[in-house]
């Protein structure tokens, strides 16, 4: 008599961790900035991963990202149109090792882009602390004569 016999395996979920840096992403910008990009790095036990597919939350218009090379995402950041505030939106990575997700927090500011002279008051106030600087300077060489 013979007998089959008919074993099954099944996949096991894998030991070990994946991870996404930096996580959570923090990009700040000025208001009315140009597109920013940043890579984010995503390992398995520290070795990069390969990354199947990549997927943005509903809603964050703002936000893109890209393979760009294994374990490696470039996430864009469109702050044209958007007001001083703080917006969020997620990346979820699909790899061999499971499903990577991470937050990106965008920061419109006010702040002032690069190039902008100070402003004028700041100006009087250096100016004014040269001149008495320099008067001071003038009278201890008149009163050592």
């Amino acid at each position: 008599m013979s007998f089959a016999t008919c074993l099954l395996i099944t996949p096991t979920t894998l030991l070990g961790q994946l991870m996404t840096v930096p996580n959570p992403l923090n990009i700040n910008v000025p208001v009315a900035a140009s597109t920013v990009s940043q890579n984010v790095n995503i390992t398995f036990n520290g070795s990069p991963v390969t990354i199947a597919s990549v997927s943005i939350s509903p809603g964050a218009t703002w936000l893109q990202a890209f393979i760009s090379g294994t374990g490696t995402l470039t996430v864009t950041a469109n702050p044209s149109g958007l007001t001083a505030g703080m917006y969020t939106g997620s990346v979820t990575a699909v790899t061999p090792a499971g499903t990577a997700s991470f937050q990106v927090n965008l920061t419109v500011g006010v702040g002032v882009p690069p190039g902008t002279p100070a402003p004028s008051s700041l100006i009087l106030v250096l100016t004014g602390l040269l001149a008495v600087g320099l008067y001071q300077s003038k009278r201890i060489s008149a009163i050592r004569r």
